[in-house]
């Protein structure tokens, strides 16, 4: 600012002298004038010097249009500097701002190069934390209870920890395996459980058991497709199937499908209706009625049964049944009713090792008939 208060000054300064006009003699004063005559004061005398500073006095004009040029040309050069003054700051601040940046970018970056190195460091070690182990003896706790086997796979500190295979059986014997994403000890990711009695579950894997999205297979058909919770249908939408066509669509809880909606569409067949007709019942929703002939529990809630339509030993559906946590257990000589998913005719072996083919059936309600 004092730069440019001093060349407005300089510049006023030679504006001023440039006009060459000065105040003390443009309009010559009354009295020289009449000095110049003769000393003999006359009327003429008197009124000649007063013609001449007459004439004199349209000069006046003149200088009063040079100072408003010279004010003009001030004020316009003033305007100028004041341009470039503000130009030259507004340059200085912009370049003292990304003086600033720079400084605070050159400051930020060894914060970034640490946090880098500080993550770099954790995966590092979580890497040579990672021990790999094969056929190790371990128990690991489930919804359905502790299951002990044998664990082949990732570790960090004694834990399966990535990619692995745990097998196991159930307290009936039958055994199963999952493989797939482990944390901390658990079933956690993506994974897949098979059972050799054909039954398989894919999908999301969260605290030992499928929450969220997942399938399930018997015999390599698909059966399910939808939402879990905590192992069993539920926490949303799903869809079942059966011969790749969808048999019911709707909201799942528990394991089940709707209670109400589910049942309604259950068509009341007897063992003949099947016998006879097995690829029309095929797939179809079911509803029987009869007698417990014989209760094979398979461990987790699974169990199968024979059961007799017309009170003959002979008439009977081969059926297959998940209990929910808590559900009473269903006994031989009981009389039920089910509901449930039609799977034509299937094939079994009785006690004395024979193969005996019956019309099956996969149950989701049963309960039994108190009457």
């Amino acid at each position: 600012m004092f730069r440019t208060a001093l060349m407005l000054r300089i510049l006023a300064v030679l504006l001023f002298t440039g006009c060459n006009w000065n105040p003390g003699t443009a309009v010559p004063p009354v009295e020289s004038t009449i000095a110049s005559e003769d000393t003999q004061l006359s009327t003429d005398a008197i009124d000649s010097p007063i013609a001449q500073t007459t004439e004199a006095v349209p000069e006046a004009p003149i200088a009063a249009r040079a100072i408003d040029d010279a004010a003009d040309a001030v004020t316009t050069t003033a305007t100028t500097m004041a341009t470039t003054a503000t130009t030259a700051i507004t340059a200085t601040t912009t370049k003292e701002e990304e003086d600033d940046d720079d400084e605070k970018e050159a400051k930020a970056a060894p914060e970034s190069a640490s946090d880098s190195g500080s993550a770099l460091d954790t995966t590092e070690e979580l890497e040579n934390a990672v021990k790999n182990v094969t056929d190790i003896v371990m128990a690991i706790e489930l919804p359905v209870g502790l299951r002990n086997g044998r664990y082949t796979g990732e570790t960090v500190d004694g834990l399966p920890h990535g990619k692995g295979m745990f097998f196991s059986k159930n307290p009936q014997g039958v055994a199963w395996y999952y493989e797939g994403d482990f944390a901390d000890g658990c079933f956690s990711g993506c994974g897949t459980q098979v059972w050799e009695n054909g039954r398989r579950e894919d999908g999301v894997y969260e605290n030992n058991a499928l929450n969220g999205f997942g399938r399930e297979f018997i015999d390599d058909e698909l059966v399910y497709v939808g939402s879990y919770d905590d192992g069993v249908y539920g926490g949303g939408n799903g869809t079942l199937f059966s011969n790749g066509e969808i048999v019911f669509e709707g909201v799942f809880a528990n394991g089940l499908p709707d209670e109400l909606a589910f049942k309604e569409q259950c068509q009341y067949t007897t063992f003949e209706d099947v016998s006879r007709r097995p690829e029309y019942f095929y797939g179809r929703p079911i509803m029987i009625y009869g007698k417990v002939l014989q209760a094979i529990e398979l461990g987790d809630g699974m169990a199968d049964y024979r059961i007799a339509t017309r009170d003959n030993r002979y008439d009977v559906f081969y059926i297959g049944y998940d209990r929910l946590e808590g559900e009473a257990r269903i006994l031989k000589d009981d009389i039920i009713i089910a509901w449930g998913i039609c799977k034509g005719l299937v094939t079994f072996s009785n006690s004395l090792g024979g193969k005996v083919t019956v019309p099956g059936m996969r149950v989701y309600y049963m309960q039994i008939d108190s009457e």
